[in-house]
């Protein structure tokens, strides 16, 4: 604690100091003061507080932009008073004189490093907890953006999650820039490196349940996360479309984009975009039946919306058995769930490969003729739009189902 002799001692030594010299008393400060209330600083610097604070944020102004900087002590002591609990006096002092603006800057800095970066999210996390009125300054000021370029340029996971905190709260009950939060998100989905798809989808999983309506925009770029090398990414991938399952407006565009998934186009290709299809093929056999599994009454719009032949598309895939693996574990899955559907499916690849298929299981795969694959992957299964099969008292699903 400082006397009144002791705090004028302390700005006198700091108005005289070079800056290394500053940092070493600001770092021996950050010792004594982290943690502190607003009302315990003020008694700590015998209510000079806002004295120790503009100090602190002239020399930040002033250095910033120099690249020999010492950018994340000066913030980490600016979040001390700015984020200190009743310290709000210190908040609005330091957002008058620009200092939100400069951290702001400070993101867009090419030389700033990880540790300058998430400091910097951390001291605007204290302006976004403060309250709507300081959340909607940031909005307003671009932090949204800012913040979004910053989850993809990182590496550090502690970097990411200041990142990922700060634009959760960003999207946090501000509905006037809550869209704008999602759009910067699914932006970056589809070539954002894993880790800042992982936590972008994280924050839409924690969004999105609070909306009443989801732009259809949203559904692409999701299933895109279903290409991932990663299986969190997959998976982070197959919860949200677990999300999209309760919006009428983009369900059956994300059970569609499933199902296309399934014998996409890009399977004749080579090389790389081969390979994203077969993890996206596998990935996708799989949401399919963990969706099913979770919510039985969307197999039937996934059959009529042709799952059932896309599934067995992927299981002639002799070139990644993960595909052959995942298909035939959900299509038992839809048998489960279903009457007659099975010897449709008998019918449509022929009752060799079926009845193989069936007594094996996933061991067919390994030694299965090319005729079987070639069955599979020509099935034949198909359902018009009004085949009666699918009715009440249909063949596949009766009435009871």
């Amino acid at each position: 604690m400082m006397d009144q002799p002791g705090l004028r001692a302390w700005l006198r030594t700091w108005d005289n100091a070079k800056p290394n010299a500053r940092k070493k008393q600001l770092s021996a400060l950050l010792t004594e003061i982290g943690g502190l209330t607003g009302p315990e600083l003020e008694t700590f610097f015998s209510n000079g507080a806002s004295l120790v604070l503009a100090r602190i944020s002239a020399w930040l102004r002033l250095t910033y932009l120099n690249p020999k900087n010492f950018i994340s002590v000066q913030l980490r002591a600016v979040s001390v008073f700015v984020g200190a609990t009743g310290g709000q006096r210190c908040l609005v002092e330091f957002m008058e004189v620009g200092g939100a603006l400069t951290v702001m800057e400070i993101l867009q800095l090419p030389y700033a490093t990880e540790d300058d970066l998430a400091a910097a999210m951390e001291l605007l996390l204290a302006f976004a907890d403060a309250g709507p009125k300081f959340k909607e300054s940031l909005c307003q000021s671009g932090a949204i953006g800012f913040v979004a370029d910053c989850l993809v340029r990182v590496a550090r996971q502690t970097s990411r999650q200041a990142a990922h905190d700060l634009l959760y709260q960003l999207a946090l009950g501000n509905m006037a820039y809550q869209n704008e939060v999602i759009a910067a998100l699914v932006a970056m989905l589809p070539t954002a490196p894993a880790g800042a798809q992982m936590a972008g989808a994280q924050i839409l999983r924690l969004v999105i349940p609070t909306r009443e309506t989801v732009d259809p925009s949203v559904v692409d770029p999701v299933l895109s996360l279903l290409g991932s090398l990663e299986l969190q990414v997959q998976y982070e991938g197959s919860e949200l479309l677990k999300e999209f399952m309760k919006f009428d407006g983009i369900k059956e565009l994300a059970l569609a984009g499933l199902v296309q998934m399934l014998e996409s186009t890009e399977q004749e290709g080579s090389g790389s975009d081969k390979a994203i299809f077969n993890l996206q093929q596998a990935a996708a056999a799989k949401t399919i039946g963990v969706l099913c599994a979770a919510s039985p009454d969307l197999v039937r719009p996934f059959v009529q919306l042709q799952a059932i032949h896309g599934l067995l598309v992927a299981m002639a895939n002799k070139e990644h058995v993960d595909s052959q693996i995942q298909a035939l574990g959900t299509l038992n899955l839809v048998y489960l769930n279903s009457y007659g559907l099975a010897d449709a499916v008998r019918e449509s690849v022929g009752a060799d490969v079926f009845d193989n298929i069936r007594a094996n299981g996933e061991s067919a795969f390994g030694d299965m003729p090319q005729a079987q694959l070639d069955a599979l992957h020509g099935n034949t299964f198909h359902l018009d739009e009004g085949d009666e099969r699918m009715g009440p008292g249909g063949a596949f699903f009766g009435s009871d189902l």
